[in-house]
């Protein structure tokens, strides 16, 4: 197992660095950093409101012959391309990575791969090593008060499709040390369209959340035709939802999938925006009366 110390950032590659960071600013509220142009990619970083202590990285190619073409042209494209965690030791996660039977891929340095293909459940994870001092990403937990933007209190989870639910759970668990969330043994329920899974890292920064299709013609399974195993959506908590749809409406974004709870009171509320909206992320948002109603 992995011994990880927290997710530093996930990271999302799309055509237009500019335009999506125009995004990510001006709806979702979120703060950003200079803009770095590397040898074949130009890459910005940017902090997400509320507490998850999270960045969001965007990187575009600015060459022809960039990397990043493969991932924009493929079925997983444009959308999120990595996530970053952080270890103790870079050697030893080499050595825990080939004790789970996985190569280490791109081990240069303090940074290592797991490969999508090559036993990455079709998602790219990057490690890499540093001490408290010494921390890629790091922010304290802060507010957005914009004017016209969502709000959001948290990033609560991160969902991951897969034809089998209980496989990928028990990958998480092996391999990152994830536990199933609230510590329920039976951390896996099924609907009509999808069977889930969920968990969380041992630190609670982060929710995992696998889904898997409930019968041949259910949209997790028309997904995974498309894209094939990867992640499917990234679930934000806002901080009150009246603000959030009135951001949404002032930019002209609609979204889908609305749902609420049953009652004379409002308990909670969810959406969907589309990938075409947001530069190839589907994004879910909620909010809630108070923790643990929505679920």
């Amino acid at each position: 197992m992995i011994e990880i110390l927290n997710v530093d950032h996930f990271c999302q590659a799309v055509p237009d660095l500019e335009k999506q960071s125009d995004f990510l600013q001006k709806v979702l509220g979120l703060l950003p950093s200079k803009i770095s142009h590397q040898t074949d990619f130009d890459n910005q970083v940017l902090s997400i409101p509320g507490n998850s202590r999270l960045g969001w990285e965007l990187m575009s190619p600015n060459t022809n012959k960039s990397f990043l073409h493969r991932f924009l042209d493929g079925p997983r494209g444009p959308g999120l391309h990595h996530m970053t965690m952080r270890v103790q030791s870079i050697e030893k996660t080499k050595n825990q990575l080939i004790e789970l039977g996985y190569e280490p891929w791109g081990a240069e340095g303090n940074v290592v791969y797991l490969h999508p293909q090559k036993g990455g459940q079709g998602f790219l994870f990057q490690f890499y090593e540093s001490n408290d001092e010494d921390v890629w990403y790091d922010t304290e937990p802060f507010t957005d008060n914009e004017k016209n933007t969502i709000g959001i209190k948290s990033v609560d989870h991160i969902a991951h499709a897969h034809k089998n639910v209980s496989g990928l759970v028990d990958w998480y668990q092996k391999t990152f040390g994830f536990s199933p969330y609230n510590g329920d043994s039976d951390n896996t329920s099924s609907g009509e369209e999808f069977k889930i899974g969920l968990l969380q890292l041992p630190s609670k920064q982060l929710k995992i959340e696998i889904i898997a299709p409930a019968h041949p013609e259910s949209f997790v399974q028309k997904f995974l035709n498309e894209r094939d195993t990867s992640v499917h959506h990234l679930t934000l908590e806002v901080e009150d939802w009246d603000r959030a749809i009135a951001a949404l409406d002032f930019h002209g974004i609609r979204t889908f999938g609305e749902r609420s709870n049953v009652g004379a009171e409002p308990l909670w509320h969810e959406a969907f925006i589309h990938p075409k909206e947001t530069g190839g992320v589907l994004l879910q948002i909620f909010w809630q009366a108070k923790p643990g109603l929505w679920e």
